[in-house]
């Protein structure tokens, strides 16, 4: 019986800590203000600009937050200890009693340096803004370009579609096999 007690006492006590953990992820998305995209961070990809915030960026903006909450972000890169030349890198999100969350990636260590760090830190962005749900780059899925509404507007006088998402799908994927973007065209909510 007191073994029993025991084991219900340990499982309300994970409980326990596991609802803080919770309450402290929500009210850090409740504090969490807009992360600030430096205006010098863009890449080019498909001929098109994207604007995106750099690790950099993305801990200034967090960090406050996560302090407020309890909340601590954490790297650890350890040597992968199957794959030659392979490393694991983890972003973890620990909470003051103990509680953490992690997200990883398995790397490829470069020959160059300069080409491990760029690696690196693109990784730890990602890792990061999936762990905390996080919007680090500037979300043009749902930019109508010209090209797309012109393309949309000739299917629609071509071809009788029973719905408009039919049509959509249609514009596209015409768009992405001529690299005239958006690749999706359903969201609609762009990040200023």
């Amino acid at each position: 019986m007191k073994k029993e007690k025991s084991i219900l006492e340990r499982y309300d006590n994970d409980l326990k800590l596991k609802t803080e953990f919770r309450k402290a992820k929500i009210e850090f998305k409740k504090k969490m203000s807009k992360i600030i995209i430096p205006k010098n961070s863009q890449m080019n990809y498909g001929g098109k600009n994207y604007k995106y915030a750099d690790i950099n960026a993305i801990q200034c903006s967090i960090n406050p937050a996560l302090a407020e909450c309890d909340l601590d972000l954490k790297f650890l890169v350890v040597p992968h200890p199957e794959k030659e030349m392979h490393e694991t890198i983890s972003v973890i999100v620990e909470h003051i009693n103990g509680c953490f969350e992690s997200n990883s990636r398995i790397i490829k260590r470069f020959d160059k340096d300069q080409d491990y760090g760029k690696h690196l830190t693109y990784v730890k962005r990602y890792l990061v803004s999936a762990l905390l749900a996080l919007s680090s780059e500037e979300d043009t899925d749902g930019i109508e370009t010209e090209e797309y509404k012109s393309l949309k507007e000739f299917l629609s006088t071509k071809f009788p579609l029973k719905n408009s998402d039919q049509l959509d799908d249609i514009a596209a994927e015409v768009c992405r096999k001529r690299n005239l973007y958006p690749t999706t065209i359903k969201n609609s909510d762009v990040n200023a």
